[in-house]
């Protein structure tokens, strides 16, 4: 019998891969789907890897351009996400699922139909976008293919009778669960030492990352098989390249990431207000710092604006507290603070993922204890 979904009930993904002409040669590329299963509004997203991150990033752009969480998500029986020998599911794939609340369900084998909101969106994908289609580029891949996304969403169902973003506004969204504060990091990413010249070494070629993070420890993510993301250990994207694949030896810099770097400063006032900005109410700092530093101010200053546009207005106003605590403002201190104080994504080690009793990182909405065995029951 047909089963319907109420709003924000399900959520359903899949994906398949694609041979497109780009730059006049066939290039592999995996398309994802994620798909409500009351609206039937969808998300498409693309990457050149099928690795488990680019699978869990993609859900998660899924998640975060619909704006909410739906109760599960269905899946085939993909080894990404499921093993079959044993039968359970993927302790990192479980610790996203709990990270963004959502229960993980699959489909049996041989059984399409149980998720064919999914597969149908695939075949339309193939006769209407892929088929006999040519790119410029992997750019005009990505913006053809949210061209082509708003215009599945904004046409009438064959089912619903309604069109999906009618549908999405009007029942769904308003019963999604809220996303998580922080994305999530899984355990296949990687710590990188920056070093002393603000640089990060990735598959034999080095990249920039803003000069505030020399000889820190930061994350980085390969986004999309495309991108390399460095985040901090705040988890808050402090840099973004594209990868270079062809060549090795080559040295990526971005110029803004030294901006205040070496004396480079700006006018105290301009600065003045890009901090205010930054933590709105705290004319007394800047009074206190301009006392203290009365020979070159604006050197100071350049150094905090440039350190604060990387951690939040929390961590930044618990770094205020301290320098007025012990009276000292100064730009190397307020920088170290920064670093000290942030608060950081703690990542269990990969031989801890096994053990659903351990704590989750902050912003994590449902516990790992409610996937035991006891409390999960798939359907």
């Amino acid at each position: 019998m047909r089963y319907e979904t109420k709003p924000g009930e399900q959520g359903q993904f899949d994906w398949s891969p694609y041979t497109v002409m780009i730059e006049g040669k066939p290039v592999t590329v995996q398309v994802f789907c994620l798909i409500l299963g009351c609206s039937r509004y969808r998300i498409y997203t693309y990457s050149l890897s099928q690795t488990r991150s680019s699978v869990f990033e993609a859900i998660e752009e899924g998640l975060n351009r619909i704006g909410g969480v739906p109760e599960r998500i269905q899946t085939d029986n993909h080894a990404t996400l499921y093993n079959a020998k044993k039968k359970e599911w993927n302790p990192g794939y479980l610790r996203f699922a709990s990270h963004y609340g959502f229960q993980p369900s699959r489909s049996e084998v041989r059984h399409p139909w149980s998720k064919g909101k999914v597969e149908n969106p695939f075949s339309f994908l193939e006769n209407h976008f892929i088929a006999d289609n040519k790119f410029e580029s992997l750019e005009d891949f990505s913006l053809e293919l949210l061209d082509f996304e708003k215009q599945v969403n904004h046409r009438i169902h064959t089912t619903t009778k309604k069109t999906p973003i009618k549908l999405f506004n009007a029942e769904e969204i308003a019963v999604l669960s809220p996303l998580p504060k922080n994305r999530f990091i899984s355990v296949s990413e990687e710590f990188r030492k920056v070093s002393s010249d603000c640089l990060i070494s990735v598959d034999g070629n080095r990249y920039s990352v803003p000069h505030t993070f020399a000889s820190r420890d930061v994350w980085i993510r390969i986004s999309q098989g495309v991108y390399l993301e460095v985040y901090s250990q705040s988890n808050k994207l402090i840099a973004k390249h594209t990868l270079e694949r062809s060549e090795k030896g080559k040295i990526f810099m971005n110029k803004d990431h030294f901006q205040g770097y070496r004396g480079t400063k700006g006018t105290w006032n301009f600065l003045s207000q890009q901090f205010l900005t930054i933590a709105p109410g705290q004319e007394y700092f800047l009074k206190k710092l301009k006392a203290q530093k009365r020979i070159n101010p604006a050197r100071h200053l350049t150094l905090i604006v440039e350190a604060a546009k990387h951690f939040s207005k929390n961590d930044i106003k618990k770094v205020i507290h301290l320098c007025d605590k012990y009276n000292v403002y100064r730009s190397d201190l307020f920088v170290d603070l920064l670093h000290q104080n942030s608060e950081p994504v703690l990542i269990p080690k990969l031989e801890q993922v096994n053990d659903l009793s351990i704590l989750s990182p902050p912003g994590v909405i449902r516990s790992l204890d409610s996937y035991c065995t006891e409390n999960f029951v798939e359907r």
